[in-house]
C-alpha cells in the first residue's frame, strides 16, 4: 500500500502522519478510539487489566492451571489489543501497531473459549461421569482440539492479513481469519449442543447423580458458575458470529470501518465474558475439587 503527495511523490504509509497523508491511506478508514470512543477503548483496556491481575491472584489461591492459563492469555491479548488502539488514535498508520490490535483481538476469545471448554469435564464429573454420553476427558480433549485448530487459522490468516505486501496477500489472509472464525463458531455450536445434551440428561437421571457432591451442587456459587459459563459462551459466540461478517467484506467494508458496532460487539461482549468468568470463579464454585475432575478421570 502506497500513496502519492500532490506534486507527485510516492510516500510510505508506514512514514505518514495525520497531518501528511488523507485517512484513507490507513489500513482503517476511520480513527481507532477517536475522541468519541477513546475513553471507551482506556476503560476496556483498565477492566481487562484489573480482571486479569484478579485472575492471577485466584490462580494462586485455586490453582485452576489450565483454566488461569487460557483466562491470562486471553486477558493478556485484549489488553495487548487494546492498546495498540488506542496507539493507532495518534497515528493509525504504523503498521505495527494495526498487526497487535488485529491479531491480539482476533485470538485472544479462542483462549477463553479453552478455559470455558475445560470447565465442561469437570463439570460432568460433578454431576456423575455415567450421567454422560461420553467420557468427562473427551470433552476437553475435542474441544481443545478444535480451539487449537480454530487459533492457528486465526493467527495465521491474521499474520498475512496485516502484512501483505498486495491485496491478494491481504485477502487470503482475510479468508484464512474467517474460516478460523467459523471454525470457532461451529466448535462454541456443538458445545452448546453437548452442554444442553447433558443439562436435560443430568435433570431426568437425578437418582444418578454423584452423591459425594451433593452440597456442592446446591451452593449458589455453584449456579452462579453454570450462569456465568453459559454467558460467556453466548457473549463469544456473539462476538465470533460478528467478526466473521465484519471480515467477510474485508477491512475496508462499511462493517469493519463501524467503530460503534466494533465496541458493542466485541469489546461489550468480551467485557461480559470476562466479567462472568473472573467473578464466578471455578476454583471457588468447585470448592476445592477442581482437580477431581482432571483430564485422567
Amino acid at each position: 500500500m502506497s500513496g502519492i503527495y500532490p506534486n507527485g511523490t510516492m510516500i510510505d504509509p508506514s512514514n505518514c502522519t495525520l497531518d501528511t497523508c488523507p485517512l484513507s491511506m490507513a489500513r482503517l478508514t476511520y480513527i481507532p478510539a477517536n475522541a468519541n470512543s477513546l475513553y471507551v477503548n482506556s476503560a476496556f483496556s483498565g477492566v481487562f487489566i484489573l480482571y486479569m491481575v484478579i485472575q492471577l491472584v485466584q490462580f494462586f489461591l485455586y490453582r485452576t492451571s489450565g483454566y488461569s492459563i487460557g483466562t491470562l492469555i486471553g486477558l493478556a491479548l485484549e489488553i495487548l489489543g487494546y492498546g495498540a488502539r488506542i496507539a493507532m488514535h495518534f497515528n493509525p498508520f504504523k503498521k505495527i501497531t494495526f498487526v497487535i490490535q488485529l491479531i491480539g483481538l482476533t485470538i485472544g476469545p479462542a483462549f477463553l473459549s479453552a478455559a470455558i471448554y475445560l470447565c465442561l469435564g469437570r463439570i460432568v464429573t460433578v454431576y456423575g461421569p455415567q450421567i454422560s454420553r461420553i467420557k468427562p476427558r473427551l470433552y476437553s480433549t475435542i474441544f481443545m482440539t478444535c480451539d487449537v485448530v480454530s487459533l492457528i487459522l486465526q493467527a495465521a490468516g491474521g499474520a498475512l492479513a496485516s502484512t501483505g505486501d498486495t491485496q491478494d496477500d491481504v485477502d487470503m489472509g482475510v479468508n484464512i481469519m474467517i474460516a478460523g472464525l467459523i471454525a470457532q463458531v461451529v466448535s462454541l455450536s456443538a458445545f452448546g449442543i453437548l452442554c444442553a445434551d447433558f443439562a436435560i440428561r443430568a435433570k431426568r437421571r437425578r437418582e444418578q447423580h454423584n452423591h459425594q457432591h451433593t452440597l456442592l451442587r446446591r451452593s449458589t456459587i455453584w449456579k452462579l458458575l453454570l450462569i456465568g459459563l453459559f454467558i460467556a459462551t453466548i457473549a463469544i459466540y456473539i462476538r465470533s458470529a460478528y467478526r466473521i461478517a465484519e471480515l467477510w467484506g474485508g477491512f475496508q467494508s462499511h462493517l469493519a470501518n463501524d467503530q460503534t458496532t466494533f465496541i458493542i460487539f466485541e469489546g461489550a461482549m468480551m467485557i461480559a465474558g470476562t466479567t462472568v468468568l473472573t467473578a464466578f470463579h471455578p476454583g471457588l464454585a468447585f470448592c476445592g475439587t477442581w482437580k477431581d475432575g482432571r483430564w485422567s478421570n
